[in-house]
């Protein structure tokens, strides 16, 4: 059980490298799975529209929304180390409460948590700028808003989850930019109504998600000043 810090202190943990598994385990790969289901629905009604598959840029852009969402994951663990939310959160009610909780028990220095979510986030950036510059341009649109999103969910100065925008940011991350940047790829168009109404659609489900697993850890959230939609 981790010890309660005061809120925004950060709690010194010894740490060791973590096992192959727990690098797989830290993003929380359980919940990269919400971004996947958008990515094919947009793919599909793309490819419907357009009678043809483009198999490359679909699976590269799908790659790099994973990257990019885990590397928020990430970066999110670290913040809520640094605020002390996550160390304040000393009986979870469910697996998913409070973060990945590496850091707390000791299996990952914050340091290297910080590290991987930064190399995910350049990995996930990297592969978004091959898509756009060799496929469509204006799919940079897309990358920079998710990638701006990802460091300004969790992390200082902008701290959006701790602002009360966590579920929003959410609703727009996993739910209408995939679907819409998914068509995009598959036709060359944004401006149809069909992705947008799928993306919308599904938005409300996507920050659905933010908001239950949100509930366990509301009090913890309290506590160092935290205010997201669960409270």
């Amino acid at each position: 059980m981790a010890p309660v810090v005061a809120p925004g202190t950060a709690q010194v943990t010894e740490a060791d490298s973590g096992s192959w598994v727990d690098w797989v385990l830290a993003p929380r790969p359980g919940f990269l799975v919400v971004v996947v289901g958008p990515v094919a629905l947009g793919t599909v009604l793309g490819a419907a529209e357009a009678a043809a598959w483009q198999w490359g840029p679909a699976g590269l852009a799908l790659a790099a929304v994973l990257l990019i969402a885990a590397a928020a994951n990430l970066l999110n663990d670290y913040a809520d180390h640094l605020n002390g939310c996550d160390a304040a959160n000393t009986r979870p009610l469910t697996p998913w409460a409070g973060g990945s909780r590496f850091i707390q028990a000791g299996r990952f220095r914050p340091a290297q948590v910080a590290a991987t979510g930064w190399g995910l986030l350049a990995a996930g950036v990297s592969a978004g700028l091959l898509l756009s510059f060799w496929w469509d341009l204006e799919l940079l649109r897309y990358g920079a808003v998710g990638a701006a999103c990802a460091v300004a969910y969790s992390l200082p100065p902008w701290r959006l989850q701790s602002r009360g925008w966590g579920e929003p940011v959410i609703a727009l991350c996993y739910g209408v930019l995939p679907v819409v940047g998914a068509y995009r790829i598959q036709t060359g168009t944004a401006w149809e109504l069909g992705p947008w109404v799928l993306g919308l659609a599904i938005a409300p489900l996507s920050g659905a998600v933010l908001l239950v697993n949100g509930f366990p850890d509301r009090w913890a959230d309290a506590r160092v000043g935290k205010r997201t939609g669960s409270q």
